[in-house]
């Protein structure tokens, strides 16, 4: 292999030595405007897809933020429910420690009973809710950090546009 990359030396100085240093200028610079030129329009369809990738991130972006809305429009009423009932089980507890008539205290004790179980099932109800917001905002935090990976890219393509810019035209 070595005798053609010989050859191929030998046939660029030949080239060279026949076309003269103005052609030979000439032609480097077209070659080097050629290049940029095609770097270019490298970099603008590259700009071009990261305006689709942004448009895409920001449409999940606003979904996600109205399945959160949702969700903790969901799990506001289910708070609100919790206090109530946490509220009512503090009452029974203070009646059945001021209750002293063993039957009374009873009819106290199935009651309170009977709320502890709804609060058990409000708080299933709540902690489901939150764990949904919980998923929601870290899709929401990637989808963030994506998007600023394509905010960075795409300030390193404006830098080299402008540089090639300044290059083609000089």
């Amino acid at each position: 292999m070595e005798p053609n990359n010989n050859l191929a030396d030998k046939i660029a100085a030949a080239q060279a030595a026949l076309t003269g240093p103005e052609r030979l200028q000439k032609k480097e610079q077209a070659e080097k405007i050629k290049g940029l030129n095609q770097e270019k329009s490298e970099l603008e369809n590259r700009q071009a897809q990261i305006q689709k990738e942004k448009e895409a991130v920001e449409i999940s972006w606003i979904n996600f933020d109205d399945r959160r809305k949702n969700t903790r429009a969901t799990l506001a009423p289910i708070l609100e429910q919790e206090k109530q009932v946490e509220d009512e089980e503090a009452k029974l507890e203070l009646e059945e420690a001021k209750t002293v008539v063993p039957q009374d205290r009873q009819a106290l004790e199935k009651k309170r009973s009977l709320v502890q179980n709804r609060r058990q099932e409000i708080e299933r109800q709540k902690w489901e809710m939150e764990e949904t917001v919980w998923k929601i905002e870290t899709a929401i935090e990637d989808n963030t950090k994506r998007y600023r990976a394509l905010l960075d890219e795409e300030d390193k393509i404006v830098a080299r546009l402008q540089e090639v810019a300044i290059t083609n035209g000089a």
